[in-house]
């Protein structure tokens, strides 16, 4: 399933031969600061980046 990527922040992960699409906060990091947030925000943001 592809989703959409409004902040370009798709990634792919490779583990041993297999790749998994994440969402990666630090892509965001340039325009909004992310990272000040406390962690819960991050957990939700990430997830609303899946979205």
């Amino acid at each position: 399933m592809t989703h959409p990527d409004s902040f370009g922040s798709r990634s792919t992960l490779s583990v041993g031969d297999r790749e998994f699409e994440i969402f990666r906060l630090d892509a965001l990091q340039s325009r909004f600061d992310v990272f000040r947030l406390p962690y819960t925000l991050r957990v939700l943001l990430e997830n609303a980046l899946r979205r």
